[in-house]
């Protein structure tokens, strides 16, 4: 083998240790604040965006997300595959938002059961959302869990589709904007 055809060889395994070694220790926590490019880093990832600055000033306001929702079956409080992608697309979105401060998440039921039982189970579907997201690096200081029990229905409860309606999570964020920019809930998804 010739030396140029050595040394090549030589620099490109070296490129290949470093780069190796580069992603093996982007992610132990002493280091994620200064590498700040690792996505797979809880650190990096749960770490927000940079507020933009405002000429005239912000305000903060609840926006209701009323057509994200995650719907449970009667009596359960467990995350379906179909929930875990709408709530994996709403991290995915969160993430790259700097206007979003807050999530909460309102666990409901529908009216059959007692009220103390639809209480509980309300807070934990809900609590089960939070934890899904944090576990995807939402800042547990971004989440706040509410149980509504079955004091605000969707649909009148005549049918099991409509009783469905009623179990479900839903959303609303909290935002700041400028004082110049309109907000419409259709402006944060």
């Amino acid at each position: 083998m010739s030396r140029a055809l050595w040394f090549r060889a030589f620099v490109g395994v070296l490129m290949v240790v470093f780069v190796a070694l580069a992603l093996a220790g982007c992610c132990r926590p002493c280091q994620c604040p200064e590498c700040q490019v690792c996505p797979a880093c809880p650190t990096i990832a749960a770490t927000p965006p940079p507020q933009p600055t405002c000429m005239g000033g912000t305000y903060e306001e609840w926006i209701d997300l009323g057509g994200t929702r995650i719907l449970f079956p009667n009596g359960a409080a467990t995350l379906d595959a179909e929930a875990r992608r709408l709530l994996d697309e709403a991290v995915a979105t969160v993430r790259t938002r700097t206007d979003v401060l807050r999530v909460r998440v309102r666990g409901h039921t529908d009216s059959r059961g007692p009220d103390a039982s639809n209480q509980a189970l309300s807070q934990q579907r809900s609590d089960a959302v939070v934890q899904y997201l944090a576990s995807l690096g939402i800042p547990a200081t971004m989440l706040e869990s509410t149980a509504m029990g079955s004091s605000q229905p969707l649909a009148d409860e005549s049918s099991a589709s409509e009783r469905e309606l009623n179990r479900r999570v839903d959303f609303q964020v909290l935002v700041r904007r400028c004082r110049d920019m309109p907000v419409t809930p259709s402006s944060i998804r």
